[in-house]
């Protein structure tokens, strides 16, 4: 269950997705929504959220050169608090280092409320030292808030999405979420 309050006067517009299920919605200023879903699709497997703390993030570069967005850091893409986020005009990759290994099924970058600032076309790779990278895991073109990456399940501690084509739009990343296999 979801329960969404917008303490604003205006609409915000938010997206929500849960193991490979995902919606967006409007909410009018003021309002309060709540959102139920049970149970698991048959034949897959339950997603758990791993938990960002300890996480840390790299970027190259750190954060736009535009003077209006200097505290779009790196470090916000994983740092839970999806109303913060790293973004850049002329991003080149980010990296995030989950602080141990994992055994992720899922990585998903959210734009958050930054919806056209996802990744144009992209390249997501993986390591479990930060030295060695594996080959492509994913590669593709953004479509909106959320890019989805599916990941075997092997140990991993880094994965890095690399832009592979400029665009004229940002690169925003507001939030970093990593899933295991777990119990629903």
């Amino acid at each position: 269950m979801l329960v969404a309050h917008n303490e604003n006067d205006n609409p915000s517009t938010f997206g929500v997705r849960e193991g490979d299920q995902a919606f967006s919605y409007t909410l009018p200023g003021g309002a309060l929504a709540t959102f139920t879903w049970r149970g698991t699709v048959p034949g897959t497997y339950a997603l758990r959220q791993v938990s960002p703390q300890g996480w840390t993030a790299t970027a190259n570069p750190a954060g736009p050169a535009d003077p209006c967005c200097t505290g779009d850091v790196a470090g916000n893409a994983a740092d839970g608090d999806a109303s913060t986020r790293y973004s850049t005009g002329t991003g080149q990759y980010l990296q995030v280092d989950f602080g141990r290994a994992i055994r992720a099924r899922q990585v998903v970058f959210d734009t958050g409320i930054s919806t056209g600032d996802y990744p144009r076309v992209y390249t997501v790779t993986i390591s479990t030292d930060g030295a060695n990278w594996s080959t492509a895991v994913a590669s593709g073109a953004g479509t909106g808030q959320f890019t989805t990456v599916p990941v075997t399940g092997a140990p991993v501690r880094y994965v890095r999405i690399t832009l592979t084509a400029s665009s004229g739009s940002w690169f925003s990343v507001a939030d970093v979420r990593a899933y295991t296999a777990g119990s629903g």
